[in-house]
């Protein structure tokens, strides 16, 4: 499995006679802009990890594919969620893709305690991926931290109207 970069956009779009070169110019910075983000970057060594130790494992019994697929498609929420996020412009979008994001890291240290109790995996490379989703949650608050509270718009669920409110 490849980490591909591109596949967030149309390429058709990016291929169109009609699109403008600044336009794509634009598309293509804020395509670069958000996959230098530390949190991206940091979620890109994640998945380098995951993909390791799905190398690793020795049958494809149906546990260990599962394992494999799940852990996959959490690695694709990292990214997905933070390219989601960053192309929103209010606050409540932001923080709800940033949720999605934090459910999915939090997956994927639940299918590593999963991985160690069936003995799947390398004790060893299970400590790496642990120790990679810390840095990856330190970056993450530091990520959510840049989120401007004041650009939102009322979406009638209000979940994160009062975030931080004092009682």
């Amino acid at each position: 499995m490849q980490w591909n970069l591109n596949n967030d956009f149309d390429d058709d779009f990016l291929n169109d006679d009609t699109a403008s070169g600044e336009a794509l110019n634009e598309i293509k910075r804020e395509q670069e802009r958000i996959f230098c983000l530390p949190l991206m970057i940091k979620a890109r060594q994640v998945f380098d990890v995951v993909n390791g130790i799905v190398e690793t494992f020795s049958n494809s019994d149906d546990i260990s594919l599962q394992y494999k697929e799940v852990m996959f498609s959490n690695v694709k929420k990292l990214r997905n969620g933070i390219v989601a996020a960053e192309d929103a412009n209010c606050f409540s979008t932001k923080m709800e893709n940033a949720v999605l994001v934090k459910v999915a890291a939090q997956n994927l240290l639940a299918q590593e305690a999963g991985l160690s109790l069936l003995n799947l995996a390398d004790p060893a490379y299970l400590k790496v991926l642990r120790d990679e989703i810390e840095e990856f949650r330190e970056k993450f608050l530091e990520w959510i931290s840049t989120f401007d509270r004041k650009n939102d718009m009322d979406d009638g669920w209000n979940v994160f109207k009062n975030l931080g409110a004092k009682k």
